[in-house]
C-alpha cells in the first residue's frame, strides 16, 4: 500500500513538472502574446485581486460627452426654428445641420 501511495504522489510531482507547468507557461506566453501592449505608466497599475481599475477622469469624459450631445440638440433645435421662420436656401440648412452634427460628435468623443 506504501508503495501504492509513492507511486501517485511521484505521479503527481512528475505531471505538474512536466505537464502542468509547461501548460501554463504556455497559457501565460499565449495570452502576452494577443493582448496589446499598454504604455500608460504606472497610472494603471492593478493588483491582483483588486476591484476593477477605472480612470480617474472617467467622470469627466462622460459629462463631456452629455454637454457636446446637449448642445447639438440645442443647435439643430435653433437652425430648425431659424430656417422656419426666414427662408434659408435648404441646401445651406443641410450643410450647416450637418456641420453642427460632425462637429459635435468630434467634440464628444475628442474626450473618451
Amino acid at each position: 500500500m506504501k508503495l501504492w501511495k509513492s507511486f501517485r504522489v511521484n505521479l503527481m510531482y512528475w505531471r505538474f513538472r512536466y505537464i502542468t507547468r509547461n501548460r501554463l507557461r504556455l497559457q501565460a506566453w499565449w495570452n502576452s502574446r494577443r493582448r496589446p501592449k499598454v504604455t500608460t505608466g504606472s497610472s494603471s497599475f492593478r493588483p491582483r485581486a483588486s476591484a476593477m481599475y477605472y480612470p480617474v477622469g472617467a467622470s469627466s469624459s462622460q459629462r463631456h460627452s452629455w454637454i457636446a450631445f446637449g448642445a447639438m440638440i440645442v443647435l439643430l433645435t435653433a437652425l430648425t426654428s431659424v430656417a422656419g421662420q426666414i427662408y434659408i436656401a435648404p441646401t445651406l440648412v443641410y450643410a450647416i445641420g450637418t456641420l453642427i452634427l460632425v462637429g459635435c460628435i468630434y467634440w464628444g468623443l475628442r474626450g473618451v
